[in-house]
């Protein structure tokens, strides 16, 4: 079972500066291997949760999709380089390199939820 832990919301929340063009060329620049860590950002239901998986493939089928430990609250484990889930690209789903200001409280049986208004 996955703990869950609170904390206030760092700066730059709730992608910290992260977007679809940021992430493709830090992949690109940075390319994964097995075991690298990566977290998972969801936001159903208001809520901002964050969770550490780890690269199960980081480049699987012909569009080098990124397969990852644990799926977030909607889709699957693949996701594209841009981090976007592969089944649900509309979702609310995304995949994020390590953020600091998440890694120290964030473990692969611990989830960070951030303390802020829902909806806010």
């Amino acid at each position: 079972m996955t703990r869950l832990v609170k904390i206030a919301a760092p700066l730059e929340y709730p992608l910290f500066g992260w977007s679809r063009e940021t992430v493709k060329a830090h992949l690109t620049q940075h390319p994964l291997s097995v075991g690298d860590p990566m977290i998972i950002y969801n936001a159903h239901g208001g809520l901002h949760r964050y969770s550490l998986a780890t690269v199960v493939n980081p480049a699987a089928g012909r569009q080098k999709r990124v397969i990852l430990s644990k799926a977030g609250d909607s889709g699957g484990t693949s996701f594209h380089r841009s981090g976007i889930n592969a089944f649900m690209p509309k979702g609310r789903t995304v995949m994020l390199p390590p953020v600091p200001a998440l890694m120290e409280h964030l473990a692969l049986d611990c989830d960070v939820i951030l303390d802020v208004p829902l909806y806010g």
